[in-house]
């Protein structure tokens, strides 16, 4: 373990030594990534909008079964899936937000 740490201590000076005297490549970026990241900042702006109104209507649905049902097992089964929703529903819009901005951060 000692003599591949060295070994690649030894190395690390002459990639550095070759990577400084490396010109930059002024190129744009290819049709399929910049299609790929207009995709992507599509897709996350659609979930933003369609996540809290899905976690809203399954919450509401939680909700009325709850109320209905006067069994107490399918109280709890009711009150443990509207949690569960809140959850995924907090969860995947703080992904698709997160996604987006570091998407248009990036363009």
């Amino acid at each position: 373990m000692r003599r591949l740490l060295v070994r690649v201590l030894a190395a690390f000076p002459l990639l550095v030594a070759a990577l400084a005297g490396a010109s930059a490549a002024w190129a744009a970026a290819p049709p399929v990534v910049q299609g790929a990241a207009r995709l992507v900042n599509e897709a996350t702006s659609w979930l933003l909008l369609l996540v809290p109104g899905t976690g809203g209507s399954m919450l509401a649905y939680h909700a009325l079964m709850r109320n209905v049902d006067p069994d107490e097992t399918n109280v709890q089964r009711h009150n443990s899936a509207m949690r569960k929703v809140l959850i995924g529903t907090a969860i995947a819009e703080t992904a698709a937000g997160t996604i987006n901005w570091l998407s248009g951060y990036f363009q």
